[in-house]
């Protein structure tokens, strides 16, 4: 990316905590030190450990989560196939800092602050985090009427009026949508096995009914012979009187 076009695009180092002013800056600059060179995703999630204000054996802070996704989107900032490449390298870092929905949030609300200055980067970075997994199309859709961090009205409307939060809208609406019509289709599926389970049990009775009705039907001929067989005999001993 060109450097002059990327200084428009991308927000001020302060806000990925790379700045050397900034107070997290060493930390995030060893976390950027570990994510570009590829450590293993288990390592990443242990360094984190060690963020200024974080406790071991407690869970992540706000500000451990902050520095992590912010760095990780600064990593893949460079182009699209950086920032997909680095997303499928570290999907269980990615996953691992959003598993509740307000954690899911700050994802986003992490994307919204770094690509504030590109609509387009939002949508795709969005879109690819609901295809892995790691945010909701619901998420998207909170997220996208929320005000803006720094409580401007008019920003908010530029942006609506711009057709940038239309377009993320409906990117979370679709998922949605997508997500209701395959419940849908499987149920459907799930209702047609049953009835085709039922069918094949009233087959089963239907069929033993008949083998239970051919197995009575073939034995009372033989009732039917024992009993003239008995008055047969019975009338032959029967006594006659004088003739």
């Amino acid at each position: 990316m060109h450097a002059d076009l990327r200084s428009l695009l991308i927000p001020p180092l302060q806000s990925v905590s790379l700045l050397a002013e900034n107070e997290h800056h060493l930390a995030a600059g060893r976390l950027e030190t570990l994510l570009r060179s590829k450590t293993p995703p288990e390592a990443v999630i242990e360094s984190l450990s060690q963020l200024p204000g974080q406790s071991v054996d407690q869970p992540w802070t706000a500000q451990t989560r902050s520095i992590a996704l912010q760095t990780f989107l600064f990593i893949g900032s460079r182009s699209f196939s950086h920032f997909l490449n680095a997303t499928e390298r570290y999907l269980p870092l990615l996953r691992a800092l959003a598993t509740t929905a307000e954690q899911r949030m700050d994802v986003l609300r992490a994307v919204g602050t770094f690509w504030r200055s590109s609509g387009q980067m939002r949508v795709i970075v969005g879109d690819k985090l609901m295809q892995y997994g790691i945010v909701s199309g619901e998420d998207v859709v909170r997220w996208v009427f929320e005000e803006e961090e720094d409580g401007s009205r008019e920003a908010t409307a530029e942006q609506w009026m711009a057709g940038q939060k239309w377009d993320v809208l409906r990117m979370g609406v679709d998922k949605v949508n997508g997500r209701v019509v395959g419940v849908r289709r499987n149920l459907v599926r799930i209702e047609a096995e049953e009835e085709e389970k039922r069918g094949g049990r009233r087959a089963a009775m239907h069929t033993g009914e008949e083998e239970k009705d051919e197995s009575a039907a073939g034995h009372a001929p033989d009732v039917d012979m024992d009993r003239s067989g008995a008055s047969a005999a019975s009338h032959l001993r029967r006594p006659t009187g004088p003739s």
